[in-house]
């Protein structure tokens, strides 16, 4: 599942995201869904995200600096693309 919390505060993250450019760097290639039931239970390569902190899974802050992440991911068009994992 990947419920996701995206938070402004680096210190409550439990990871650091940066999106990369090209899919071929990325460490996670992942999917934006709409709908919940598409995320639970999938893997943290499908996401949707949430406004309550208690709903999710992890709590992402988007870091700006590659360098400073602990994960690079790219967002792909179908879910059938996403792979990859935390």
């Amino acid at each position: 599942m990947a419920m996701i919390y995206v938070t402004d505060r680096k210190h409550e993250a439990d990871l650091k995201v940066y999106e990369e450019s090209s899919k071929y760097r990325a460490d996670l290639l992942y999917y934006l869904s709409e709908k919940k039931h598409e995320a639970k239970g999938k893997g943290d390569a499908i996401w949707c995200y949430t406004e309550k902190k208690h709903e999710a899974e992890k709590k992402i802050y988007w870091e700006k600096s590659k360098y400073q992440a602990d994960i690079k991911v790219f967002k792909v068009s179908s879910k059938y693309q996403a792979k990859g994992n935390f």
